[in-house]
């Protein structure tokens, strides 16, 4: 059974994983350069899936130390780990982007406040790229609910409502109001359900983890 010590036992930083994080990184890098700089090179366009290394990390590592925090400590690490970057990015790009300048106030206040995705043309100039952490953010607020949610079921019965809910995001880019949006409207095919299935493979990982990898498994 899952225990508070069990738990604290896990170890907060993996160096095996900085190495990930790093490749990760310079794929985001990479595609975004190419497309600022129009290179033509359509396989670096495609490194935009790096983006599924982050979120499946994300996951992981939040679900793995699962009931570690109360509700107040898991808030003020997730805030203090991200808000003060995130606040220098925007602020530093709308006062010094000369591109910037034109952004409107709707745009200035949705990207305070990381609500861009879910406004019309939200997605400012020279912030294009914090799309994915308005997602991760999204995920951040919910993961207390699943683990409130999850945390009693047998772990099998998790892994498997865990996948199920992967393989229904699937159908996320289907629904009318998703796969039809105008040019005037919100672009929902980018809003936080499409992507679960990603963070679903970081919540299996830690699962894997808790449950221990046999010699089967491991080859």
């Amino acid at each position: 059974m899952r225990t508070q010590a069990s738990v604290k036992r896990l170890p907060q930083h993996l160096p095996e994983l900085d190495g990930l994080r790093a490749v990760a990184a310079l794929g985001i890098i990479v595609t975004h350069v190419s497309f600022q700089t129009g290179t033509g090179w359509g396989f670096a366009g495609r490194f935009d899936f790096f983006v599924a290394v982050f979120f499946a990390l994300s996951a992981f590592l939040l679900w793995r130390r699962r009931g570690l925090h109360t509700a107040r400590g898991y808030a003020h690490s997730r805030i203090a780990r991200l808000a003060p970057a995130y606040y220098a990015c925007v602020v530093s790009v709308l006062l010094l982007l000369p591109d910037a300048h034109s952004i409107t106030p709707t745009q200035i206040l949705a990207n305070l406040t990381s609500t861009q995705i879910y406004v019309v043309d939200g997605l400012a100039p020279g912030l294009t790229h914090l799309w994915s952490l308005c997602v991760e953010f999204f995920f951040y607020l919910v993961l207390p609910l699943l683990v409130w949610a999850l945390g009693s079921l047998p772990q099998r019965w998790r892994m498997a409502v865990i996948a199920g809910g992967a393989v229904l995001s699937w159908g996320w880019g289907f629904i009318p109001f998703v796969a039809d949006y105008g040019e005037d409207q919100v672009n929902s095919q980018i809003w936080p359900p499409a992507y679960a299935s990603w963070f679903a493979v970081g919540m299996l990982a830690a699962e894997v983890e808790e449950r221990g990898i046999g010699k089967r498994t491991a080859r």
